[in-house]
């Protein structure tokens, strides 16, 4: 009886560690995600539309902040601050 309790314990130890590693990556994807519409928006808030973004275009510094890259394809919109949904 003891055995099979500590293989449960086990078990339920290796499982919570899993989880925690996964809310973790869940964390760091949100944050990511985040910082990259939050740069997107202050970009299309200047009047500037990227027009070619994609991963490689996109950097992650080692705190986690990210910073969009390459605007050689980028437009400019017809008004500053023109919202995306009127392009």
């Amino acid at each position: 009886m003891a055995k099979e309790k500590e293989r449960t314990r086990a078990k339920v130890s290796r499982t919570s560690r899993k989880f925690l590693i996964l809310l973790k990556r869940f964390t760091v994807s949100v944050k990511l995600t985040e910082e990259m519409l939050s740069a997107l928006d202050s970009v299309h808030k200047m009047g500037i539309m990227h027009c070619d973004l994609k991963s490689s275009n996109i950097m992650i510094t080692s705190d986690f902040n990210v910073k969009i890259t390459d605007f050689g394809l980028a437009k400019t919109l017809g008004s500053v601050g023109a919202r995306a949904s009127s392009l």
